[in-house]
């Protein structure tokens, strides 16, 4: 099993706009986003799959909400802050690679398959797997608050899920 932890602006940014607000700065954000740009706003709900589909590759129809954002200072500290939790995970599955990989050749003889996790804030607390037309895609949305407290546990769960 190979681990990829990319940290992807598209979908950090979208997940800070439609799940939970993380902070009272990022829920006035997403009310003024949504009070002078709900039509693209709304547009903007319905690109996850098509975001999560080919992350690298994903270029939106209409990248007004993902500029503003990106402008902000806001979003420069949420992004650094996800860069820190992302080396971090990253650190932790290279001190275990050779031990997962062993595991999963010897015991459970699976396929080592590439896993792009794609690391959002941890304050989000979401983890999703998606499915494209029904069959189930090797990414995974990951930030999850508990993660800072022991990165151990988050390899372990990170695996479970994938």
């Amino acid at each position: 099993m190979n681990l990829k932890f990319v940290l992807n602006d598209y979908v950090l940014i979208w997940n800070l706009l439609f799940q939970a607000s993380i902070s009272e700065p990022v829920q006035k954000l997403k009310e003024k986003l949504w009070k002078n740009y709900q039509k693209q706003y709304n547009a903007l709900y319905k690109e996850e799959a098509k975001m999560l589909k080919d992350p690298k590759n994903y270029i939106p129809d209409d990248d007004t909400i993902f500029d503003m954002v990106k402008a902000t200072s806001l979003y420069q500290e949420i992004r650094e802050e996800t860069e820190s939790y992302r080396l971090e995970l990253l650190k932790c599955y290279d001190e275990h690679k050779k031990e997962i990989t062993d595991f999963f050749k010897e015991n459970v003889r699976f396929d080592i398959k590439v896993y792009h996790i794609l690391v959002i804030h941890p304050k989000l607390d979401t983890v999703e797997m998606k499915t494209v037309k029904g069959r189930k895609v090797n990414t995974l949305t990951w930030g999850m608050r508990k993660d800072e407290k022991d990165y151990t546990e988050a390899l372990v769960s990170i695996l479970h899920h994938a």
